[in-house]
């Protein structure tokens, strides 16, 4: 497998480097030639990949993960198209319905881990009771650029909670820690789910990356895929 990062130079691209390095996986890593500290850092490592391209990182690779920023998801999209590449989009915000015109395999994942995943499926069929969201909060690093996640957004869309009440905090190092409560007059519930490191993203993101690479053009979310 040969995994194009595009937006390598990131937090979490630099994760999933570090996890393709890990797993002896060959990592073809996209960045802006402004970013030289991260060239001069990863430019003699055994498979690790530079490119200032992004053509010649999709010509190269077999499944591309898109980690760099919002408003470059079409452009990516369309370099996975002509390249019949199939593309995992890990930024945020996105409407999946804005992408089905892209003849590629898209895996939208506004978060790559997959313990949250089975966790928001056990949130939603819990406030099934008659169990009530009265508080959605989400807390990340101070440099985290949109609030809420992506995460907290699509969480408050399955449970019909108004976005607009979502508790968002950036501060200090955490890297993500999201809080549901639900309530009833029998009673009272708080699950909490907090991330201490990005490498789980990176597992995971290469784990969806796998079974990607094999599938047919069309929009693919987590419940879809695993």
């Amino acid at each position: 497998m040969k995994i194009g990062i595009l937006g390598a130079n990131g937090k979490m691209g630099r994760a999933i480097v570090q996890e393709c390095k890990n797993l002896q996986i060959v990592c073809n890593a996209y960045i802006k030639a402004t970013h030289t500290k991260f060239a001069k850092e990863y430019n003699l490592t055994n498979g690790v990949h530079i490119y200032y391209d992004l053509e010649q990182v999709a010509y190269d690779s077999n499944v591309l993960i898109d980690v760099s920023c919002a408003q470059h998801a079409h452009l990516h999209c369309s370099v996975a198209e002509k390249y019949n590449l199939p593309i995992i989009i890990g930024t945020t915000p996105h409407e999946n319905e804005n992408f089905i015109n892209f003849n590629c395999p898209i895996l939208m994942a506004a978060n790559f881990c997959i313990s949250w995943h089975y966790l928001q499926q056990a949130i939603c069929n819990i406030s099934k009771r008659n169990l009530h969201t009265t508080c959605i909060q989400e807390i990340h690093h101070s440099q985290k650029k949109d609030a809420p996640s992506g995460t907290a957004k699509s969480l408050a869309k399955l449970l019909n909670y108004d976005e607009s009440h979502i508790q968002s905090l950036r501060a200090g190092p955490f890297v993500s820690s999201h809080n549901v409560t639900l309530v009833n007059k029998e009673e009272y519930m708080m699950i909490s789910h907090q991330v201490y490191s990005r490498t789980i993203y990176a597992k995971d993101a290469l784990y969806l990356a796998n079974l990607m690479i094999e599938k047919k053009a069309g929009i693919y979310t987590l419940n879809i895929l695993i």
